[in-house]
């Protein structure tokens, strides 16, 4: 009945009348309640207010609904992201095992259709661990998604590597390049990022630049936060230049999502010009870092 749809509900959540949008989500599932799309989204805006109990209610019920396999894996790595991304770790954390059970399972049997999904699923468990500060734990997560591209592949330079497979593998890399720097192995992560996770980016980016500028922004600013730590700031620099380059572009076409990272370029940029005596160009990013991420928090 679309009189119950939920694209009813965004009118009120425009207008910051949670509410009346509750009212309106759960009227909806009421009169609908096998549509798995309206489910999700009561679920999701439910998590969102920090109505967990009733959150989990929905998320259950969709659980429950859905058939083969393969809805079944991804349906609890959908509820654990959603967890994460809210800081609901306890939560998250019972939902991905189940996923990586079925996964491994269909993985086994076929590992071509399946290596992407069960990837990606380990990687966003050792994200989760990675945010709760369980580094050894996320580490193990980590590897054992980069043992699964080691196995099919060898090496970065195997032709049957396909772009998107390309950007799976930078995926692990870019994240174990991350502990790196919690380690303080900051010549782990400088090698990890040039002759690894960088060259996969460069590998695919011409073809659809839109798509993977924002990862290559990153690599290079990894790359460069290594060679800072390492005191090598000449290639320090030229890293810095590529990465804010990319990164104000990026902030240009959407503020909002590339704020606050621009902003903490801005303020390494400042740090790197510092250490080179240049303090007058450190003193303008400085204070254009921190306009940006003042910007983000408004």
């Amino acid at each position: 009945n679309g009189r119950f749809s939920t694209s009813a509900v965004f009118h009120h959540i425009l207008k910051y009348d949670y509410q009346t949008a509750k009212q309106n989500y759960l009227l909806a599932v009421t009169y609908d309640s096998l549509n798995t799309d309206n489910l999700w989204e009561v679920a999701v805006f439910l998590l969102n207010q920090k109505e967990d109990s009733l959150s989990k209610k929905y998320f259950d019920r969709l659980l429950s609904l859905k058939p083969g396999n393969n809805e079944k894996a991804l349906l609890p790595t959908e509820i654990g992201n959603a967890y994460t991304k809210r800081g609901a770790y306890e939560e998250a954390e019972n939902n991905y095992p189940a996923a990586i059970k079925i996964f491994t399972q269909l993985y086994e049997k076929n590992p071509a259709t399946y290596r992407a999904a069960l990837t990606k699923t380990l990687i966003s468990f050792g994200q989760l661990y990675y945010d709760w500060q369980y580094f050894s734990i996320a580490k193990n997560y980590y590897d054992k998604a980069d043992d699964i591209y080691t196995k099919a592949y060898d090496s970065l330079g195997n032709p049957a590597l396909s772009d998107s497979e390309s950007l799976m593998w930078y995926d692990i890399m870019y994240n174990q390049c991350l502990l790196d720097y919690k380690y303080k192995n900051y010549q782990a992560a400088q090698r990890r990022s040039y002759f690894m996770s960088i060259p996969l980016l460069q590998k695919v980016i011409q073809k659809n630049p839109a798509q993977y500028t924002e990862r290559l922004a990153n690599g290079l600013y990894n790359e460069a936060l290594s060679y800072f730590y390492l005191k090598d700031y000449e290639s320090d620099a030229d890293d810095f230049t590529s990465a804010l380059d990319m990164m104000r572009n990026l902030y240009q076409g959407d503020s909002t999502q590339y704020s606050a990272r621009l902003g903490y370029m801005l303020n390494s940029k400042a740090h790197l010009c510092y250490e080179l005596n240049m303090y007058s160009a450190a003193v303008q990013f400085c204070i254009e870092g921190l306009k940006i991420l003042r910007e983000a928090t408004e």
